[in-house]
């Protein structure tokens, strides 16, 4: 998680800084954060849009297209870790991508579109600022 958080350090976004990272076999796949599409200027804070940005790619997402162009094909042992819990477009694009394990720290302001991980046999859990695993849907701390 702190990988994570390093990574959200690059965001430039002045409403929220998300950091993602997605990890195979205990290898990182692809790191990603929230900000302006590759290969565009970053925001400065004049040219925001406040209180919803259209111009943001999500960490999420950011981490999601960068495995994809390596290759990078998600299975059942493949984790993402997100500094927040995912939107609804992002829940669905992990979905998509199969990625069977979820990590989170932060609780995003809307969580309820959540429970579609469970749906879908993602396991989704939430990391306590002391570093304990919660898993979400039972609310029991796990081993790691």
């Amino acid at each position: 998680m702190m990988m994570c958080e390093a990574a959200s350090r690059r965001s430039t976004c002045k409403r929220l800084n998300v950091g993602a990272m997605i990890v195979h076999a205990n290898d990182v796949v692809s790191v990603g954060y929230n900000g302006p599409p590759a290969g565009e200027e970053h925001c400065t804070g004049a040219d925001c849009g406040i209180p919803s940005c259209t111009r943001s790619v999500h960490a999420e997402d950011n981490a999601l297209r960068r495995a994809a162009a390596k290759g990078f094909v998600c299975d059942d042992t493949t984790t993402i870790y997100i500094t927040n819990s995912p939107c609804e477009a992002c829940t669905i694009k992990i979905i998509e991508a199969g990625i069977k394990r979820v990590v989170y720290r932060d609780e995003y302001r809307n969580w309820q579109h959540l429970v579609g991980f469970k749906a879908a046999g993602v396991s989704l859990f939430r990391v306590t600022p002391s570093g304990y695993m919660i898993n979400w849907e039972t609310g029991q701390f796990v081993d790691q």
